[in-house]
């Protein structure tokens, strides 16, 4: 029997108690350690889910060597300080999507990752689904013919807070780097590079960051259009269209469980792509970080470190065309 990947979650909130599922069905890793600035939190956390070893003092946590890699899981502007005092200390890092809240931070954060030759990777978690693999090679090999558009939406209506991290500018909140990213990350991953044009309208939340977004983005005679919100209840969804058919991933597209690839030509069936795995499918990107660190590759061929500064690229150029700057940010916006 393989010897087990040891996690150390960096952070006990919401999101951790997600991807805790995801473990539940994997035998390539486990949770060993768990880093929370909130000592009550942090216990509870631990004792939820029988995890031994608990730390509050961040440098005592990344000195431990309780796990092999650590997921960080905290608010957006927290990503770079935790993610570089780990690599620092050459030790592997997934970290929780946005990579960071602006273009140069990711940079930043690519540059540490070269330099210290260490694993790193955004746990932009859609990737590796089994559907979403599916879509992608059906494009690939231009089951639908040429690309010409894609429609998607993501949006919910979440209960306004001034205090909470979605609403709040000091935390990169938003609707953009929340949920919006993962709509641009699926387009990046489809066209392999940023758009050529961009055209972009904003909505606020009372706060002042973006509550609904709405993005067109042109990659040569294709055209994508998306819209996020965090203010009313959508669809989430994804729809690919080409001169040969067009693909439907239905209902939650960021953790997809069916597609279907319809044809223009009605004479043809249409093809499903399906899957009934357990819980909400963390484990497929725990498995992948998983196999990628016995490989001992430097970062992830389905998420690499460099794919994902472009992204943050085309983030920080959508919300320069709406004017919004975070506390924390350099006064500089991207050009183009």
């Amino acid at each position: 029997m393989k010897k087990k990947v040891r996690w150390g979650m960096v952070g006990a909130g919401r999101i951790c108690e997600r991807i805790m599922d995801g473990f539940r069905y994997t035998e390539s890793s486990e949770v060993s350690a768990v880093y929370a600035r909130n000592p009550e939190r942090g216990k509870a956390f631990c004792e939820k889910y029988q995890i031994k070893a608990y730390y509050s003092d961040y440098e005592e946590f990344l000195n431990s060597s309780a796990f092999d890699v650590v997921y960080i899981a905290l608010p957006h502007q927290m990503h770079l300080e935790a993610a570089k005092a780990a690599m620092q200390k050459s030790i592997p890092v997934v970290c929780e999507k946005p990579l960071t809240p602006s273009y140069s931070q990711a940079k930043e954060f690519e540059q540490i990752a070269k330099c210290n030759q260490v694993f790193a990777m955004e746990a932009m978690w859609t990737r590796f689904f089994l559907v979403t693999r599916t879509v992608l090679s059906w494009i690939r090999n231009k089951r639908i013919g040429e690309l010409k558009g894609i429609n998607g939406m993501f949006a919910f209506a979440a209960d306004y807070n001034p205090n909470d991290r979605l609403f709040e500018k000091r935390t990169g909140g938003g609707a953009l780097l929340d949920i919006g990213v993962y709509l641009v990350s699926y387009l990046h991953m489809i066209f392999q590079r940023q758009p050529d044009k961009i055209a972009a309208l904003m909505s606020p939340a009372p706060s002042g960051v973006d509550g609904t977004g709405g993005v067109l983005f042109q990659y040569g005679d294709a055209v994508a259009s998306l819209l996020f919100s965090i203010a009313f209840e959508g669809e989430d969804r994804i729809t690919v269209f080409g001169t040969k058919g067009r693909i439907e991933v239905y209902g939650d597209f960021w953790r997809p469980r069916k597609a279907v690839l319809l044809p223009a030509d009605t004479v043809q069936s249409g093809e499903t792509a399906e899957s009934s795995h357990e819980g909400e499918g963390f484990q497929f990107e725990i498995d992948y970080v998983a196999k990628c660190l016995e490989m001992h590759l430097g970062e992830a061929p389905w998420m690499p470190l460099h794919e994902s500064v472009e992204i943050a690229e085309t983030l920080q150029k959508i919300r320069d065309i709406w004017g919004i700057q975070y506390p924390f940010e350099e006064q500089k916006t991207v050009s183009g």
